[in-house]
């Protein structure tokens, strides 16, 4: 059972982390992922209430201007060629039912260069990490988006969240730069959800993730490793 931390958040010391779910973050966490589901619940409800519930059909592939703002909403199209997006769009929503990350990631990956999708790798670059760790985030992103209680979204701060967490597991673990490091995040996190559950529900409206429970603990908790991700990063500075 979690230990409550009575500490203000602006007083908590520069190596803080939390092994159980911090009352204040939890509570802003579960309003920030209930107001993504709102907005996105076209595509998060897909797979439960559509029988062609599958991947290519999803809502955020039939329209140029809602695959902008999935973009945007989620900072995920900045290394990308802007003039290509729409070819993109339409190679995503040609794609049968990923299978898993790794496959989808492959998929994209290969599509990217043939098509010459990413703008040229930055200064300081040079290996493509950077661009790797984005064809990453979005593919995460996608699924997440297609079966939300399945796949949770990898970036940056989920990733510093879920460190400061996991204090046991190794920081590379994680390393943004490697694909196989997503079934890393991904196990940690089913762990972490299993043992979280009974705090994020308490919290997290259920019908607020259309009636999904598993929905519900996924997304609150991937708000919550973004939320600690940042706070650290804001005490750090």
């Amino acid at each position: 059972m979690s230990i409550e931390i009575k500490q203000p958040l602006n007083a908590l010391p520069v190596n803080t982390c939390f092994q159980s779910p911090h009352e204040e973050i939890l509570k802003e966490a579960a309003n920030n992922a209930a107001e993504n589901w709102r907005t996105w619940q076209d595509d998060f409800t897909h797979h439960l209430i559509s029988e062609s519930g599958d991947f290519k059909n999803l809502p955020v592939f039939q329209s140029l201007p809602r695959f902008y703002g999935f973009g945007f909403d989620y900072s995920i199209f900045r290394l990308y060629e802007r003039s290509k997006l729409n070819e993109l769009r339409t190679f995503l929503g040609g794609i049968e039912n990923p299978a898993s990350h790794e496959i989808l990631h492959k998929k994209l990956a290969n599509w990217a260069i043939k098509n010459e999708l990413c703008i040229i790798a930055k200064k300081g670059d040079k290996k493509g990490k950077i661009l790797q760790s984005n064809h990453i985030s979005l593919v995460s992103k996608l699924l997440g988006l297609w079966k939300p209680s399945k796949y949770p979204m990898w970036d940056t701060l989920a990733r510093d969240g879920m460190k400061c967490v996991m204090t046991n597991s190794k920081v590379s673990r994680y390393d943004g730069s490697k694909v196989s490091n997503y079934e890393n995040f991904r196990s940690d996190f089913e762990t972490l959800a299993a043992g979280w559950a009974a705090d994020i529900q308490r919290i997290a409206k259920v019908e607020s993730f259309g009636g999904c429970a598993d929905c519900s603990v996924y997304r609150t908790l991937d708000n919550y490793l973004m939320l600690l991700g940042r706070q650290k990063r804001v005490i750090k500075s």
